[in-house]
């Protein structure tokens, strides 16, 4: 398959051009959301960790009587994909680095996530840069590891709903994280009609987004000696500048 350059960053041919128009002529609003994550790292489950808090809050609030949204809708058309959803239709949100990004969407809040399995020259910088920026700007750029998330589930949901501007208040907090959790299950998800039939990306089955969503699956296709390459090749880019796996 040809890939192309473009900043110092690979694409495929078909997404160069909505990455350019992206860039060019998108302006971000103050409450604008981003995340950006690298394709196969468990995008998905940050995406439906999303929906659900901010159609949580929105129910509390009485703003609308949705009780859960992921049951309607598959999580990539409800929180669509930059450069290969929105931007790939000529008649004009969560993948580019920083430097990718508009000069004024660069102001505004995203959540990334990083997560140690794809390993390619330009992934270093680009976890690098937002790792950077959410030290300089931890109010507009959280950074979020997937192990950790999968670790202490419920205090992540509470940080991730707190940075959205959506804190969990008046010691309701228990009970509506525990309900953010059992919805974006990975079972759950899983098998969810929505999740399981039709393509809303690329012609990509919904069900191909859902795997096992444990951490470690890496050894079930990695040999001993290619972690061994991945993780010094990882500690000689990230950890100079702070970011240690």
């Amino acid at each position: 398959m040809d890939i192309y350059q473009w900043e110092g960053f690979w694409f495929e041919p078909s997404l160069v051009g909505p990455a350019m128009t992206f860039r060019s002529t998108f302006h971000a609003r103050n409450d604008d959301v981003l995340l950006a994550s690298t394709m196969k790292t468990w995008t998905t489950l940050l995406k439906s960790n999303y929906v659900s808090i901010i159609t949580q809050h929105r129910r509390c609030c009485q703003i609308t009587s949705i009780s859960d949204i992921l049951t309607s809708k598959n999580l990539h058309y409800l929180v669509p994909t930059i450069e290969s959803t929105i931007f790939i239709d000529p008649t004009p949100h969560p993948h580019p680095p920083p430097v990718l990004c508009p000069s004024r969407l660069r102001q505004e809040r995203a959540v990334q996530d990083r997560v140690h399995r794809r390993k390619i020259h330009s992934f270093f910088y680009h976890m690098v840069e937002y790792w950077a920026k959410s030290k300089k700007r931890p109010d507009k750029i959280l950074f979020v590891k997937y192990e950790e998330l999968k670790t202490e589930p419920k205090r992540h949901v509470s940080k991730i709903a707190e940075f959205l501007g959506r804190p969990y208040v008046n010691g309701d907090e228990g009970e509506l994280v525990e309900e953010v959790l059992s919805r974006c299950c990975v079972e759950r998800l899983k098998n969810l009609e929505v999740n399981k039939n039709g393509s809303v990306l690329l012609n990509v089955p919904n069900s191909s987004f859902f795997r096992k969503g444990e951490v470690g699956g890496w050894k079930n296709y990695l040999t001993a000696k290619m972690e061994e390459m991945i993780d010094q090749t990882s500690c000689i880019k990230l950890e100079p500048f702070g970011l240690f796996l």
